[in-house]
């Protein structure tokens, strides 16, 4: 009845019959039957089978026979499986092509890889933070966490090329919106400190603040430190000695508090330890809960 799949699988088992030569026959004829009159959709789902040995038996090679046929039809989806049968075999530059011709056909999860591969670069490909940037763009809402957070880096303080502040703001929002505040103190400590990525005041302290506006109390103390940093335009020195001020004073405070503390009151200005002094801990805190969260120092 033209059920592709069934001819295939028929076909396959006559081609199997290697003394019997009609058989053999009339199973080609079933495969090229299929090749000539299956729908795009239909020759990526044999693929698929072959590739995963669904009803098939499992071939890599026939996976990759049927991806290109779908492919050659415009199978967007046979296109992109075919990037990945290229990939696990290790041929990085043809699986890069599928990937890329996928997601210039709209598939967002191909959008993703290219952006990937470009990011990083691979055997075969060289690293360009322009094509990333433009792809992981595109991918942004099925992005990982991580590759929000890759992708901001790279607009904040990336090649010129690829340098764009307002985008950078506004992909960081989406990963503050999805991000945990344990998260958020975890990646703002590694961009504040370097850790792994390239440091950046900018990223760590923004990372920061929306965390303790997410609920992570046990962090003010933290933030108030990245306040009261001399080298970051981020930071507000009345702020954050108003709320060192009632770090130092809790039991248990840590020494780099006290530390903190200490060196911010010797190098502020009079007008402002004045202001400071006569700011309440409590006030400064929810004063910063409502702050907006900035790459720059607005």
């Amino acid at each position: 009845n033209g059920h592709a799949l069934s001819r295939v699988m028929t076909g396959e088992r006559l081609l199997s019959q290697a003394d019997n030569e009609q058989s053999k026959q009339t199973g080609q004829e079933y495969i090229d039957s299929i090749l000539q009159n299956a729908s795009p959709q239909e020759l990526y789902t044999i693929s698929y089978s072959f590739g995963h040995g669904l009803r098939l038996t499992k071939n890599p090679e026939k996976a990759r026979y049927w991806a290109k046929a779908a492919a050659d039809k415009g199978s967007v989806n046979g296109t992109y499986y075919l990037g990945e049968l290229y990939w696990n075999a290790k041929e990085v530059p043809e699986a890069l092509k599928c990937f890329e011709k996928a997601a210039e056909m709209g598939l967002t999860a191909a959008e993703l890889q290219t952006g990937r591969i470009y990011l990083y670069g691979a055997e075969g490909v060289a690293k360009n933070p322009a094509k990333a940037v433009y792809w992981m763009k595109k991918a942004a809402p099925i992005a990982s966490n991580e590759d929000l957070l890759t992708l901001v880096g790279l607009e904040l303080s990336g090649p010129r090329a690829v340098k764009n502040h307002e985008d950078a703001q506004k992909y960081l929002d989406m990963y503050i919106a999805r991000a945990k505040p344990e998260e958020l103190e975890e990646n703002a400590e590694k961009y504040w400190n370097g850790v792994g990525v390239r440091k950046n005041f900018d990223i760590g302290g923004a990372l920061a603040l929306a965390a303790v506006q997410k609920g992570n109390k046990a962090n003010v103390c933290s933030y108030a430190m990245k306040l009261a940093t001399p080298n970051w335009f981020g930071g507000d020195p009345v702020t954050a000695y108003a709320i060192l001020n009632d770090c130092v004073l809790q039991k248990g405070a840590s020494e780099e508090e006290v530390k903190a503390f200490e060196a911010l009151e010797k190098r502020m200005s009079a007008e402002d330890l004045r202001k400071a002094q006569n700011l309440n801990g409590e006030d400064a805190i929810e004063a910063i809960k409502i702050r907006r969260v900035y790459l720059t120092s607005k």
